[in-house]
């Protein structure tokens, strides 16, 4: 019959100090060196008070030794590591709670611009390329105009997750990657448009004034050209007032010394 040991919390907190210290062993090995321990602590409290209890650390550190086992190490303690894709989750809660609780429901709205981003990302990417390609100029010629085409198809594919691309939207550094392709996409995408404004200026001021419209005279490079209001004049004619064509006369410039070229052949 076995006989129930009274503890009181001195002992308690005592004894599991010190089994804390053994834990590098397993049960049987521990319960041989510890077994007793509870009912020997018990006694010498009942005799002497809690106060003859010894230090918990002191106490196993001895009792190893004298067991032949090396000093106790506690296990290190691994530091919790938050995941990359734990935190994506918890970012894009973030974004869809932000959303809902703004009025006029913005979050279907932004979930229906997405096509249109798609399409938008390709045009920016092929505005990209064309600043690595260098010049100022957009090419938009049938071979830039294919490379714009597979830029965008690539861009909607990846919005879609087709072409197995469903990986990107489910391994955390792949939704890395396309949340920093969109970053990229958007602080590039005031650079493209004003890109591609610029050459619709330019393309309305050649059909207007010429090809050298927003060029400044310093800027020509060929000094037996004339222009008027930013265009090349081919050939100069001098007519009398019925329109009558005048020939062997010269024109000279402003200051009186220099005579123009009455025809450009470059022209």
């Amino acid at each position: 019959m076995s006989e129930t040991v009274r503890t009181s919390p001195e002992v308690d907190s005592f004894v599991a100090a010190v089994r804390a210290r053994f834990t590098d062993l397993d049960a049987a090995e521990r319960e041989e060196l510890l077994g007793g321990l509870e009912a020997d602590t018990s006694d010498l409290v009942a005799e002497r008070g809690p106060e003859a209890l010894a230090d918990p650390d002191a106490y196993a550190a001895e009792l190893r030794a004298a067991a032949g086992l090396a000093d106790f190490a506690p296990p290190r303690r691994a530091m919790p590591t938050l995941g990359l894709g734990v935190i994506l989750d918890d970012l894009h809660a973030l974004w869809d709670r932000t959303l809902d609780g703004l009025p006029g429901s913005p979050r279907g709205f932004v979930e229906s611009f997405q096509p249109s981003w798609w399409v938008l990302r390709g045009f920016v990417a092929w505005m990209v390329v064309q600043d690595v390609r260098g010049g100022n100029q957009v090419f938009v010629t049938a071979p830039w105009l294919v490379v714009l085409g597979l830029l965008v198809v690539a861009s909607v594919q990846l919005g879609r997750a087709g072409w197995g691309l469903s990986v990107l939207k489910s391994a955390a550094a792949g939704r890395l990657a396309v949340a920093g392709l969109n970053v990229f996409a958007l602080t590039m995408l005031p650079g493209a448009v004003d890109r591609l404004n610029w050459m619709v200026a330019e393309s309305r001021g050649a059909d207007l004034y010429g090809y050298e419209w927003y060029e400044s005279p310093a800027d020509t490079t060929r000094s037996n050209v004339i222009t008027y209001q930013g265009r090349e004049v081919c050939t100069l004619r001098v007519v009398d007032r019925d329109g009558d064509r005048v020939t062997g006369l010269r024109v000279l410039d402003a200051t009186a010394e220099r005579l123009l070229p009455m025809d450009n052949p470059d022209c």
